[in-house]
């Protein structure tokens, strides 16, 4: 009985953390706030009580190790906050290195229900009340529309991967019309990017057919023209300004300033010696370095942990993705790939429990995990046997050989 309450209490453990990290993206949290230590401790809580050796034996304590290294290595002139980012990310790494756990997929359902009913009507609410205001903070949030956009975006793709397809398709394009709101341009190609891949691989657990394929195509487009109508009709001013940021990427000039610019002056840090180009300045220094922030995961991680630390990293999740699409999980391959692509034009990639690293985190360890109500039928059906999943031929199967 214990075992089927640690179910449970990874349920509530897990979802509690997803709950603090979404209050810190709010307008009640920010840097600074006690939810970034809140969602800390929720989440070592949950890994502690995971603990087991196959943890450290993950590919991702490559990664963790050269974190360390190169806090240690800058150590003399790290602030305290350049300290709590390096062990938000050592926690972020640990999240994806746990292996199959057990976990009540029928609770983590229904509190994830509860959730994005909650924040798709509180935000219609507040939109609708007040158009330059969203719970996801929006322009009122760091002055920075992409805290709005990266919370719809893991709205949505909650909705679209673990509910059922009942209520899937109507909340997916409810947070896909709210993401059109925040004006964010890489935060709903990447939306429509996940929507489409997972179009692509669904439940299924081999490659599809061309002929699924192009029905999935079909299906894309036609639900982003539903989309598209929608916005025009439903919020057309928004629907315009997005639309003339598009536009702008065509103007020469623009996207060089906002981006490549900035891009170049990271790479230059990390190859300002040999030693910053193998370990970086620590973490949370390049956005001081730089006076703003690096907009790639990439360039920040290259010149805060070094390119022993970045490549690692890719390598992990490289090795990590194929380690599903082996067992046959190929639409953590349709969430992956979109997510890693968004951290080209953002920070939050190896950034901890942030969002939308997290949500891979987060939807990797529940579509990993031993349901409780399966374990408690192989139970029933084979008597009193371990219910733990165990480690057969590099592979982790459930009791019973199921």
């Amino acid at each position: 009985m214990l075992r089927f309450q640690r179910g449970k209490m990874n349920a509530v453990l897990l979802f509690s953390a997803l709950l603090a990290s979404t209050i810190y993206m709010s307008e009640l949290g920010g840097a600074g706030s006690i939810w970034t230590v809140v969602t800390w401790a929720l989440s070592l809580w949950f890994i502690s009580v995971n603990l087991r050796k196959a943890l450290f034996q993950s590919v991702f304590m490559i990664p963790i190790a050269f974190v360390f290294i190169s806090t240690i290595a800058n150590l003399g002139h790290l602030p305290p906050a350049g300290i709590r980012s390096a062990l938000a990310t050592v926690i972020g790494f640990l999240l994806f290195a746990l292996p199959p756990l057990m976990l009540d997929k029928r609770l983590m359902s229904r509190l994830v229900t509860a959730y994005l009913l909650f924040v798709g009507a509180l935000s219609t609410w507040l939109l609708m009340s007040n158009p330059e205001r969203l719970v996801g903070g929006n322009i009122n949030f760091n002055v920075n529309p992409n805290a709005a956009a990266q919370l719809f975006y893991v709205c949505g793709a909650l909705a679209l991967f673990l509910l059922r397809s009942r209520m899937k398709w109507f909340a997916v394009l409810v947070f896909g019309l709210l993401m059109i709101t925040t004006q964010a341009r890489t935060a709903n190609v990447v939306f429509l990017m996940t929507v489409g891949a997972y179009l692509i691989t669904g439940e299924r657990r081999s490659l599809p057919r061309f002929s699924t394929i192009l029905r999935a195509i079909a299906g894309f487009l036609a639900g982003l023209a539903v989309v598209l109508l929608a916005g025009r009709l439903l919020r057309p001013d928004d629907f315009d300004s997005l639309m003339d940021r598009f536009r702008d990427l065509s103007n020469p000039g623009s996207f060089t300033r906002s981006r490549w610019s900035i891009w170049r002056v990271g790479i230059e840090l990390a190859l300002e010696s040999p030693g910053k180009l193998l370990f970086g300045h620590g973490a949370a220094q390049i956005s001081l370095l730089i006076g703003r922030g690096a907009h790639s995961s990439y360039i920040t991680a290259l010149a805060s942990f070094g390119i022993l630390f970045l490549g690692s990293s890719l390598m992990a999740m490289v090795a990590w993705m194929w380690s599903f699409a082996k067992r046959g999980y190929l639409k953590i391959l349709a969430i992956a790939i979109p997510i890693l692509l968004y951290g080209v034009t953002d920070t939050f990639v190896f950034s901890g429990v942030s969002f939308p690293w997290f949500l891979l985190a987060f939807i990797s360890i529940i579509v990993a995990a031993v349901p409780t109500e399966e374990l408690a039928a192989t139970s029933r059906a084979h008597g009193s046997v371990s219910l733990s999943p165990r480690r057969t031929h590099g592979r982790w199967v459930l009791p019973g050989g199921v």
